[in-house]
């Protein structure tokens, strides 16, 4: 159970701007990664389905870790918590680059899987405490921006690096990225102030955390509206650079696209961002969706596979609308007692819902063709745009309108 007291969550400094730059770095070495993972896979397994079937397994494996995560993010300090996951993330990409066959491929994403999940929620928490509560989406909308430039760059270095060398400079290079962004982290010295202790900081405080969360109608449907943005990249990362392989078109055009659907996040996601703070929400989750919606109908019709990647790249001003609002929309609503026991079960719409995706699309792609897989993408988003339709429509102020939950304080 969490003490009475609560934790205030600032920093000594104000760091967001050094810490937009370190997500820039994480968000190179992971762009590096991921333009060429289908592909890594796809060597090895020789299967839309199987690729598929294998990347939702390993996300299904991040979600089960949760469990264990939770606790040690609850009770240690992040800004000690973030480096280690970070070193541990960096030699998987050395490992997983060298590796030789589908098992110690497994074992390494598996390890890289499990690092990831401490990383990045340890880093949601870190950016959240480095600013006011009420600028949190210019925050966010900033710290997305940086860290889209390097899902920008990375897809052009991993794609053309990997046509010309192959796939272990690339994981090398992704190696060498996160170190640079540990180095400066280091650098910053963040130093929490406040943070409290659980006493209950257990597998069954982290499941109690869970069920109270789920116990909210408002904070079901946010994270159903977050869970969309995830399901969605599932496809454009992993399927889509599997259709431009099997397309017959260089390799580097998979690193083209992935760049291309960035361009959009880093021009628009601030100021929507901004505007999110000023007025609503719910509007741009349903401009987003309508978007991602009609993407996956227009590329179900689509003719070529270079019209399947304009479509994408159009898509992604719909994305901008999402991909820096949601986490905002979350701690809007939730009040700043909450926030550090509920951010964890929040955060694990990532890995259920790129789960559901993958594994939703590899049994499309095992029973029909390809490009069925758009048509469902289509169903999925419209669905995600009748909840997002749901979100209450006033905008949600901290200090009067964030969401009641039930408390586990004792005296």
């Amino acid at each position: 159970m969490i003490n009475s007291a609560k934790r205030q969550g600032t920093l000594t400094q104000s760091p967001s701007l050094r810490l937009g730059i370190v997500s820039l770095f994480v968000g190179l070495a992971g762009a590096c990664v991921d333009t060429v993972w289908s592909a890594y896979l796809d060597s090895f397994f020789h299967s839309i389905a199987i690729v598929g079937l294998v990347t939702g397994v390993l996300s299904l494996f991040a979600v089960v870790f949760y469990f264990f995560c939770a606790p040690l993010v609850e009770r240690y300090l992040e800004a000690k918590l973030w480096p280690l996951a970070a070193l541990i993330v960096l030699f998987a990409y050395i490992g997983i680059g060298n590796v030789t066959g589908p098992s110690s491929f497994l074992v390494g994403a598996t390890v890289l899987a499990l690092a990831s999940v401490l990383m990045y929620e340890t880093f949601g928490i870190i950016v959240r405490d480095s600013g006011r509560r009420g600028d949190i989406g210019k925050i966010e909308g900033a710290l997305y921006a940086l860290n889209n430039i390097g899902w920008v760059v990375g897809p052009l270095i991993g794609g053309f690096v990997a046509a010309r060398l192959g796939f272990s400079p690339v994981f090398f290079g992704a190696a060498v990225a996160m170190a640079i962004a540990l180095a400066l982290f280091v650098a910053i010295r963040v130093r929490p102030i406040n943070h409290h202790t659980l006493d209950d900081g257990t597998v069954m405080g982290c499941v109690r955390n869970m069920r109270e969360f789920f116990s909210h109608p408002e904070l079901r449907k946010v994270y159903l509206v977050s869970g969309g943005m995830k399901l969605y990249w599932a496809i454009v990362y992993v399927y889509v650079p599997l259709l431009i392989l099997r397309s017959g078109i260089p390799i580097y055009w998979i690193g083209i696209f992935l760049f291309s659907v960035a361009l959009p996040l880093i021009v628009l996601e601030y100021p929507v961002g901004a505007y999110a703070d000023r007025t609503s929400f719910r509007p741009l989750f349903l401009v987003a969706y309508a978007f991602l919606a009609l993407a996956g109908l227009a590329a179900f019709f689509a003719g070529s596979i270079y019209t399947v990647m304009l479509v994408f790249f159009i898509a992604s001003i719909g994305a901008a609308c999402l991909e820096g609002t949601r986490e905002s929309y979350f701690f809007k609503i939730t009040l700043l007692r909450d926030e550090q026991r509920f951010y964890g079960p929040y955060m694990t719409h990532g890995d259920v819902f790129s789960t559901v995706g993958k594994l939703m699309a590899a049994a499309v792609a095992a029973l029909f063709a390809p490009k069925y897989i758009f048509l469902l993408l289509f169903a999925q988003m419209l669905a995600f745009m009748w909840v997002s339709s749901r979100l209450k429509e006033r905008h949600p102020r901290k200090d009067k309108a964030a969401v009641p939950l039930p408390s586990t304080d004792v005296a």
